[in-house]
């Protein structure tokens, strides 16, 4: 079994899975958000491909960088590669979480240097 099969199948089976059906987002988006919030960030970027809406938001209004601010509490460089390719897609830093919060204020939260900086450029 593949590492990609292995770590869609471990996703797939998470509590997240359930809590999607209320979602409106499709099928793909919930798997990239499911991924980022389970710390498989290589798994979100193989998912994305060119038809994925890059500013798509999740059911708590949070976009894809404010998930991936949100649930991490340590920075490494594959956050941060992920964190430039989002924004090299085109992926906006203005939107807010239904807290009226941003990427920005989770990534100075949770004391990601390097990314708030990333996002501040």
């Amino acid at each position: 079994m593949s590492v990609f099969k292995y770590l869609q199948g471990k996703i797939k089976n998470s509590t997240w899975r359930h809590a999607a059906r209320k979602r409106k987002e499709s099928r793909n988006q919930i798997e990239v958000f499911n991924a980022i919030e389970e710390g498989y960030i290589m798994l979100a970027r193989i998912l994305i491909n060119e038809n994925f809406d890059i500013n798509c938001k999740n059911s708590s209004d949070e976009s894809l960088l404010i998930t991936l601010c949100r649930t991490s509490t340590n920075e490494n460089e594959e956050k941060l590669c992920f964190v430039r390719f989002l924004l090299k897609e085109g992926a906006s830093v203005l939107p807010k979480d239904k807290f009226g919060r941003t990427a920005l204020y989770y990534a100075k939260r949770n004391g990601l240097r390097k990314i708030s900086q990333e996002l501040m450029s």
